[in-house]
């Protein structure tokens, strides 16, 4: 039944259309704003070994949507400090030292932007390098094909 595709876009396992992977390589964006794509995306970058800055982005993104207040905020910042950012950051993210340093200065006194710059920096890194490759139309055909 034709009727229930968009249905069947929005979710994640399912086999994305034809439609979706164009869509996909017009932008980065797209892949990321589409919750298949997104999970497509992760999955290739697993692949790759190189999924920490989409899981950066997820957090930051997932944070901004909850957008917590007072201690809920700090300790959200924090962990996303300790897991991306801090010295001992289990997967690190490859952002510049003074952008590391102004999100260090932030951690005691938190904003829900305090991550904006790491999280468009790191959005350029995966346009860059990976998403060019996850694009690619003998990628896209194995995805479509349920092998991705």
């Amino acid at each position: 039944s034709k009727g229930n595709a968009t249905k069947n876009d929005k979710k994640p396992g399912k086999k994305p259309s034809v439609e979706q992977c164009r869509r996909w390589q017009e932008s980065l964006e797209n892949v990321l704003q589409d919750p298949k794509g997104e999970a497509h995306f992760l999955r290739f970058l697993k692949k790759e070994f190189c999924a920490e800055n989409f899981e950066f982005w997820k957090e930051v993104k997932n944070l901004k949507k909850k957008s917590p207040q007072g201690e809920k905020l700090k300790k959200e910042v924090k962990s996303i400090y300790d897991s991306y950012i801090g010295e001992q950051a289990s997967k690190q993210i490859n952002v510049n030292g003074k952008l590391k340093q102004a999100i260090r200065e932030s951690v005691d006194e938190p904003s829900l932007g305090m991550f904006d710059d790491a999280q468009k920096f790191v959005v350029q890194l995966m346009r860059d390098g990976p998403y060019r490759r996850f694009i690619d139309e003998d990628n896209l055909q194995q995805i479509m094909s349920g092998h991705g």
